[in-house]
């Protein structure tokens, strides 16, 4: 991209209509990726020194005024969620304007919903959700990974709706993701339902961070656990999500003992990522999907 394409691009940025308006998340993780961008490749394009020193201070100027536009959104929904305003339905009925298909001829400032329930990229409502709990501070891991062990990724906040909108939460319920990373899934499933969520995590780091985030967001009955779910003290749990936090033999142990937990009471495994074909092959579990789970759609299976 040459200096002029720099220049013409943050031009349009700059007459976005309602860049700075609450609601365009999504426009404005567009520019602020771009503004990043142009940020780093400024100072090798060929051009006047004086005309890109004017225009890295243009960038600067509108990264720093978008940032405060999201900076202000995620304070107000913390705040709101710490004193319980936003908390079960009107949380969701919040988070459903951030998943609003746009208007015909209007830009994608907010995600669209995808009928087939495929979640296969973010938006948004993922947006949102990192503001809220801070993920883009998330600590660096310090756990070697083992080649049966799957890096920390975020569980698309559809994905995580998907759950809610599938499953009946009962005050008997106690919900657990396993491997459940820097806790947003296990903060929002107890948020959106009240039901009790715990999260296991062998990476110390993520454990304190989520633990954090809870305490600082007022969020009570939600447990976070340093330890290995092949190990972990988890037979009271009803509810089990897992987005494929490990594969090969770490899985077929987990199931197992999962299996063993099912003799004794009736479990719901929700899967999401490549283990639900793993899963969906266990002969114990029955999916409530008729067709083959894709594995990239919010699966539950009823033991």
């Amino acid at each position: 991209m040459e200096f002029n394409d720099i220049k013409a691009e943050l031009e349009a940025w700059h007459h976005h209509p309602d860049l700075r308006q609450t609601h365009r998340l999504w426009a404005r993780a567009e520019a602020l990726d771009f503004l990043h961008f142009a940020a780093t490749i400024l100072p090798e394009l060929d051009a006047p020194q004086g005309d890109a020193a004017a225009l890295a201070r243009e960038v600067t100027r509108l990264t720093e005024a978008l940032t405060a536009c999201n900076d202000a959104l995620f304070q107000w929904v913390r705040a709101a969620i710490t004193s319980g305003a936003l908390r079960g339905n009107s949380l969701r009925a919040y988070f459903d304007q951030f998943v609003t298909p746009p208007k015909e001829g209007s830009d994608l400032s907010s995600q669209p919903v995808v009928n087939d329930g495929v979640r296969t990229s973010y938006g948004a409502l993922d947006v949102l959700v990192d503001g809220i709990f801070g993920l883009q501070d998330a600590p660096a891991p310090t756990v070697t990974r083992t080649a049966e062990m799957v890096h920390c990724e975020e569980t698309p906040a559809l994905a995580i709706l998907d759950l809610v909108d599938q499953l009946d939460f009962g005050p008997q319920d106690r919900f657990y993701d396993l491997g459940c990373g820097l806790g947003q899934v296990v903060m929002l499933i107890h948020l959106l339902t009240g039901v009790s969520a715990c999260g296991v995590e062998i990476e110390p780091q993520f454990v304190d961070f989520a633990q954090q985030q809870a305490a600082a967001l007022g969020i009570d009955d939600v447990h976070f656990f340093h330890a290995d779910a092949q190990t972990a003290a988890y037979s009271d749990g009803t509810i089990f999500f897992l987005f494929t936090p490990f594969r090969g033999a770490m899985l077929q142990r987990v199931l197992a003992r999962l299996h063993a937990i099912a003799q004794k009471q009736p479990l719901r495994i929700c899967t999401f990522g490549p283990c639900t074909p793993t899963v969906a092959a266990e002969p114990w579990l029955r999916s409530r999907r008729a067709e083959i789970p894709h594995e990239y759609k919010l699966t539950v299976f009823d033991s």
